[in-house]
């Protein structure tokens, strides 16, 4: 989900800045999770099959033939640009310009809101809330399963940043945690922590965005709550990693902190 809402958000931004229209046809298994997905007139999340199979023809033909061209081009001699997602970023201050508008284009449905924002009142009280975004499934594979932790790497973590917030703030520390898998909360019995029941990914998500810290593997999941939510993140390179309080950052671009600071993957353990 996140993949794809970042690499949209780079056309959606180049899509504003120019007055061009985008059509976006691989995005149906997520519409029901956002709110406000037709506020920009000419941003489009196809759905119609008749005009996805034609999109889907049209992007086969032009990535056959005009491969990698610059979208000025194609803008100015044929009128219709061809994105593959992913190897497109537009100019950063371009989406920094255009973070609100974005943003509010992926707001989560109400309903989700509503239930997030709940579960986060009934921990905050007097406390720092550290959403920690646990990663499994894929990351079993993943780099040869690099950023693959077990609990206790992430307990260890919580317990140097919750020691760091308390010195710093004298502030007492609440962790929610967020993963993709079942999670056996007595593992951390070390720390508060909590976890909403029977989340679905966007409310994971929409959650972590309301945290006032964040820790996680590399993913463009705690990535985007980060860049949502304007939330400084931290994250876990290696078991070994220490845990410090200047090492928290928001995320303003894929692997790119609001300092200029571009995260690098590590390539070993």
């Amino acid at each position: 989900m996140c993949n794809r809402i970042w690499s949209y958000s780079s056309m959606i931004a180049y899509s504003l800045k120019h007055h061009t229209s985008l059509y976006i046809v691989d995005f149906d298994e997520y519409i029901s999770c956002f709110e406000n997905l037709n506020l920009i007139p000419n941003v489009h999340i196809v759905t119609n099959k008749h005009i996805k199979k034609l999109l889907k023809f049209l992007s086969r033909v032009y990535s056959k033939f005009f491969p990698r061209y610059h979208f000025d081009y194609f803008e100015r001699y044929i009128g219709v640009t061809n994105c593959i997602g992913w190897d497109y970023r537009s100019e950063l201050s371009l989406l920094s310009y255009y973070r609100d508008v974005v943003c509010q284009l992926f707001t989560p449905k109400m309903k989700y809101v509503n239930r997030c924002s709940e579960f986060i009142s009934s921990h905050k009280v007097d406390k720092i809330l550290v959403g920690v975004h646990i990663r499994r499934r894929d990351y079993v594979n993943h780099l040869n399963g690099i950023y693959y932790y077990d609990n206790s790497v992430y307990l260890n973590k919580m317990i140097a940043i919750r020691d760091a917030i308390y010195q710093s703030t004298n502030q007492d520390v609440t962790f929610i945690i967020c993963s993709d898998e079942s999670v056996v909360l007595s593992d951390f019995d070390a720390v508060e922590c909590h976890q909403m029941k029977d989340a679905t990914g966007v409310e994971d998500l929409y959650t972590l965005s309301l945290c006032d810290y964040l820790i996680g593997p590399p993913s463009t999941f705690s990535m985007w709550a980060s860049f949502y939510g304007k939330v400084p993140l931290c994250i876990i390179r290696s078991k070994s990693q220490e845990i410090a309080l200047n090492l928290f950052k928001v995320i303003c671009a894929v692997d790119i902190f609001a300092d200029g600071e571009h995260f690098e993957h590590t390539l070993r353990n």
